[in-house]
């Protein structure tokens, strides 16, 4: 399913999202990393301004541009990715 959500200020369209055996929202890691690494490039002042329609980023290579980034290799096996996508999330969503 595919709705419209606030990401760091700024409004995402067409974003991804999961809605569970409990009726709650869940994200994708990688979509999710992909919205922040979007959201924190832009000025913050500015965000609440912006609207990115999640359809028209090219989300695989932004997905490898962050794997990059965080040096983690894409020829990975499931549960390696598994791991990897954890730990990313875990980078992304905890405290300092």
């Amino acid at each position: 399913m595919k709705m419209t959500e606030q990401i760091q200020n700024v409004q995402f369209i067409n974003f991804p999202v999961y809605i569970d055996e409990n009726n709650e929202k869940m994200y994708g890691l990688f979509d999710m990393a992909v919205a922040e690494y979007i959201a924190e490039n832009i000025h913050k002042q500015a965000r609440s301004a912006v609207v990115v329609d999640f359809d028209a980023l090219d989300v695989e290579s932004l997905k490898e541009e962050i794997k990059q980034n965080l040096q983690i290799e894409s020829k990975k096996t499931k549960e390696e990715e598994r791991v990897l996508e954890e730990q990313l999330l875990e980078s992304l969503f905890s405290s300092p």
